[in-house]
């Protein structure tokens, strides 16, 4: 679900994906829609709120899920985008969505390709600017100094014998 790929994204801007993890299953288990079984009681399993609920969610709750406070501004500010329209994560035409997605404080290049990457099939998309492939791609670079971390051009150097499926490529 694109909409769920760009929350997740923007969760986990610049921080550990263990800690990322906590903070959306905090805002799931806070948030999410429950899902009715087939009896029709609640059962564990929840989903992402609604673009429209997480556009009308204070940031306040957001930041006490452990998401910093502009970030829970960015989250609030995209789904108001998705909620109303304005952004189509479903268009055949991604890139006018990512070019309003990147009008909005706190998006940039790596958020807007992992979505891409995950949210919208584009295996060409890749997210250069990821802590792991810097660090991968320095190590891959300097002959193996783990302490080496690599340009986010020279990522995409690595990967652009894959073509369109460079970010493919860079997730395995």
């Amino acid at each position: 679900e694109p909409f769920e790929a760009l929350a997740w994204a923007i969760c986990e801007q610049l921080i550990e994906y263990e800690r990322a993890a906590a903070i959306e299953r905090r805002l799931l288990a806070a948030l999410g829609r429950r899902w009715l079984g087939w009896d029709g009681a609640e059962s564990a399993l929840c989903d992402l709120p609604a673009p429209a609920a997480l556009a009308g969610t204070a940031t306040a709750l957001l930041e006490s899920f452990d998401l910093a406070g502009a970030r829970a501004l960015t989250l609030v500010r995209a789904a108001r985008e998705v909620a109303l329209g304005r952004v189509d994560l479903h268009s055949a035409d991604h890139e006018r969505g990512w070019r309003r997605l990147r009008a909005i404080p706190g998006i940039g290049r790596w958020t807007v390709e992992m979505l891409a990457l995950n949210g919208q099939g584009r295996h060409d998309q890749l997210p250069a600017g990821d802590v792991g492939l810097l660090k991968l791609v320095g190590r891959l670079l300097s002959g193996g100094d783990p302490r080496a971390r690599a340009q986010e051009h020279q990522v995409r150097e690595l990967f652009a014998p894959y073509g369109e499926w460079a970010g493919l490529a860079a997730a395995h």
